[in-house]
């Protein structure tokens, strides 16, 4: 679980900065924008997963300990 955290808990290093070239282009810019977009979406749904996949894993054990 805490690998999970400490996993999502980076993230937020690479959300910010969000612009790390110091070029003028518009065109790269955006396309530096758009490689970031691809990344961290793709790292917030597998974070969203993760957590999901817990949260289910904790429900089972706790309703489990009721009937114990």
């Amino acid at each position: 679980m805490f690998q999970t955290v400490d996993w999502v808990s980076k993230l937020d290093e690479k959300l910010y900065p969000v612009l790390t070239s110091d070029t003028k282009s518009s065109k790269a810019i955006a396309r530096e924008l758009e490689e970031k977009l691809h990344t961290v979406l793709s790292e917030v749904k597998r974070a969203q997963t993760e957590i999901e996949v817990r949260i289910k894993a904790t429900e089972m054990l706790a309703q489990k300990g009721k009937y114990v």
